[in-house]
């Protein structure tokens, strides 16, 4: 009798809902990130950014917000006017807020480009809410 070669566990509903929540406490909690100057123009520096509970994004004591939209790569602003190497390229993403403000970031790793990407999908449709304590 032929064992099967053991392979990647298959992936259930709960390690899915399990990332969910992962990735929502993850951008509650924020993290350092590059954030580009002048509407992606200027300089990455470091920042460290979270997401606030009314689907804003805080940073250096103010917000902006709300957000919209949250866009894989650094678009065509970024290409324009940086030489970003291939592997930066891989930890950017966008962060559309009203008002017409867009956020252009670089995560420290990948991984931590895919957890501030899906956190913020989930705030934004509404995956997130919190207890409201006066309702006890």
């Amino acid at each position: 009798q032929q064992q099967k070669p053991l392979g990647k566990p298959k992936r259930t509903t709960c390690d899915d809902l399990t990332d969910k929540i992962t990735a929502t406490n993850f951008v509650l909690a924020g993290g350092p990130l590059e954030k580009y100057t002048n509407g992606g123009k200027g300089k990455p520096h470091k920042k460290v950014l979270r997401m606030l509970p009314d689907k804003k994004l805080s940073y250096d004591g103010k917000s902006v917000g709300p957000v919209l939209s949250v866009l894989d790569g650094g678009g065509s602003i970024t290409e324009e006017y940086h030489k970003v190497p291939a592997e930066v390229a891989l930890r950017t993403f966008r962060v559309v807020c009203d008002g017409g403000v867009t956020l252009f970031l670089v995560a420290p790793t990948r991984g931590d480009k895919v957890k501030w990407m899906e956190g913020i999908e989930i705030m934004l449709i509404g995956g997130y809410k919190r207890k409201d304590p006066s309702a006890a």
